[in-house]
């Protein structure tokens, strides 16, 4: 796993009690989304976002942006992890 990566997914470790605070507006915590063996979409996606702030997702083709999205939004259902 990316250095970045694990910085990420401690840090939200972390600050998941002030979640429920209000602290924070959007929450992705280890999101994972498997559609078959072999195709991940998304591999422990973990992000938070407080309040006022703006939030970007880069990725090319294909890189589980969209899933992301559905998965934050209710639309998709992830595989593990919580909004």
């Amino acid at each position: 796993m990316d250095g970045d990566v694990q910085t990420e997914h401690d840090d939200v470790e972390k600050e998941m009690p002030n979640v429920k605070n209000g602290a924070y507006k959007i929450v992705a915590n280890k999101l994972h989304k498997k559609y078959t063996r072999k195709v991940v979409a998304v591999d422990e996606f973990s992000l938070l976002v407080k309040p006022n702030e703006c939030m970007v997702l880069l990725g090319t083709n294909g890189a589980g942006k969209t899933t992301t999205f559905n998965m934050m939004n209710g639309i998709v259902k992830s595989t593990s992890g919580e909004t």
